[in-house]
């Protein structure tokens, strides 16, 4: 081989290099905006099984039937669209017979989700869309904020960045009015995402922050798990490697104890991009593999072609360009079926660099084209800029000057607008500040615990010395108790033998009573005849009868 033939084929390679570490995140930030929506709906079998036997049971047709359908329908949002759409027609049938407002617009919703989940963008426009419009009709502002978010993801799908922004903004409102922390957060974190695909990092990254501070307190995990991840994304962006460890690191420490499909995915993808733009490939690849294993475990077709892209271009990194260019044309024709036109995008320009390699460069340079003509019209600006200077090195090579001066001016302007160097110290100095607030928020944890612990030892003391008087007292008591009683026994020992006392002094006056009554009796008897003849006698005397 000669050696401009070499030095040509190393500017390729490291030309694409640069193009594969700026175009794979955005299958990442897709993937993460994916678990942003409705991040409670991890499908888990026993719950299912739990659910269904519940359902089986509850032969009523009412509310409580239709919120198990819902609950049913819902855990299977990751991976299983079909039983989604099942079991969202159900409620949604039983909502109209029950006359359920509320049951009828989120059985409405969760068949949008299900066919956003299937690649229907337009059926999941239509049915999300209604979901709101009753929503509004029937004045259920508490509906508002959830249903608001989901038709900003369904636009985000769309890559109608502008209508998903306005709605994640009224999403934001409407949860602010409702108090309801955990769309705000959503909300934030939903437009962080559009910003970060824009490349305005900065702004990204204080929404993430903030949304990640605010799911902290609320103590969502799950959204927690998701924001550690943007936060990578953006320190990824910027190439600082270290820091996108870091928060890697963080969020699949969650992930396992969660144990959430979706976010193992999601690491396992952070690390494979990671690992590519450190030329890594063979520890990208089998991350990539990984995932890939658990998204058909779930039977996702919306993961499986972000993974078949990111593979595609690890072995592209590779120079297995027979691989690459299979699971390419794989990823062609499945973001065509599922209405991905980013991924047709950035498929179209992984295969424009193979065909270039080959030597078809008509070809070649024709799905570059029309990839940067498809990323322009999104505003996907670092992408953008990768396949314009992709562009501008291949016409520079080939001599044609004035093509490669055009894609140099393109490549340059999107680099001016990023400004990279400000974005770098801007993320390094408010990572600085969030780190900084947490290790403020653990001291005053730490402060709040060991006041307790004082206050928690004060109040035991004071329990301690509280259970010893008591325990005094109830001695005292008991002291007081029996001698009372002791005395009292005393007391009625006392009274008893006086009353014995008094009963046999009784029975001796009467006795001594009948005797005074006898003898009186007798005395009485025995005088009555000498005093009649004395008496007698007087009267004869007085009356002269018989001389003195």
């Amino acid at each position: 081989m000669s050696i401009d033939r070499q030095q040509k084929r190393k500017q390729n390679k490291q030309s694409l290099a640069q193009l594969t570490q700026k175009i794979t995140v955005r299958k990442l930030a897709l993937l993460v905006a994916g678990l942003l929506f409705h991040h409670f709906c991890i499908a888990q079998t026993g719950v299912i099984d739990s659910l269904k036997s519940a359902l089986s049971t509850h032969k009523e047709r009412d509310t409580v039937r239709l919120n198990l359908l819902l609950r049913i329908s819902m855990a299977y949002y990751t991976g299983h669209p079909d039983s989604m759409m099942r079991y969202s027609r159900r409620a949604l049938v039983l909502s109209e017979k029950i006359g359920s407002k509320k049951g009828k617009i989120n059985a409405l919703a969760q068949v949008g989700t299900s066919h956003m989940q299937r690649g229907n963008n337009d059926s999941a426009l239509y049915y999300c869309n209604l979901s709101l419009i009753l929503a509004r009709k029937y004045k259920l502002r508490q509906l508002y904020p959830g249903k608001l978010n989901q038709l900003g993801t369904v636009y985000f799908r769309f890559n109608d960045y502008n209508r998903a922004l306005k709605y994640y903004d009224s999403a934001m409102a409407e949860a602010k009015k409702n108090k309801d922390s955990g769309e705000v957060a959503r909300a934030i974190n939903n437009t962080a995402i559009i910003q970060f695909e824009q490349g305005d990092y900065i702004s990204a990254l204080k929404n993430h922050i903030a949304g990640l501070e605010l799911n902290e307190k609320l103590g969502n995990l799950k959204d927690m798990e998701t924001g550690l991840l943007n936060i990578t994304n953006i320190f990824f962006r910027l190439g600082e490697f270290d820091k996108a460890k870091e928060y890697a690191a963080r969020a699949m420490r969650m992930a396992n104890r969660s144990g959430s499909t979706w976010s193992v995915i999601s690491n396992y993808t952070t690390y494979a991009m990671i690992y590519n733009a450190e030329r890594k490939y063979d520890s990208s690849l089998a991350s990539l593999q990984k995932a890939l294993v658990l998204a058909r475990s779930i039977n996702n077709a919306y993961l499986i072609n972000l993974l078949n892209g990111n593979m595609a271009e690890c072995y592209l990194n590779m120079d297995s360009l027979d691989a690459a260019y299979d699971l390419y044309s794989q990823s062609l024709k499945a973001s065509e079926r599922l209405d991905d036109m980013l991924g047709v995008a950035i498929a179209k320009g992984g295969l424009g660099q193979i065909l270039v390699r080959r030597g078809n460069t008509r070809q070649g340079t024709e799905y570059m084209t029309e990839a940067l003509d498809m990323l322009q019209a999104n505003g996907l600006k670092e992408q953008a800029m990768a396949i314009a200077d992709t562009l501008a090195s291949f016409y520079a090579r080939n001599g044609d000057y004035k093509r490669a001066y055009a894609y140099y001016r393109i490549r340059d302007a999107y680099a001016d607008s990023l400004a990279r160097d400000k974005s770098l110290a801007d993320a390094q100095r408010m990572a600085y500040d969030y780190e900084l607030q947490r290790r403020e928020d653990r001291i005053d944890a730490l402060e709040k615990d060991k006041r307790i612990e004082r206050t928690y030892a004060n109040r035991q003391q004071l329990l301690s010395a509280a259970a010893l008087a008591g325990m005094l007292l109830a001695m005292v008591t008991a002291i007081m108790f029996f001698r009372n009683l002791r005395s009292v026994k005393r007391r009625n020992e006392i009274i008893t033998r006086q009353k014995r006392e008094i009963e046999q002094q009784a029975e001796r006056l009467e006795q001594l009573n009948r005797f005074k009554d006898t003898t009186f009796s007798v005395l009485s008897h025995d005088l009555r005849s000498p005093v009649n003849a004395l008496t007698g006698t007087m009267a004869m005397l007085d009356e002269g009868i018989i001389t003195p």
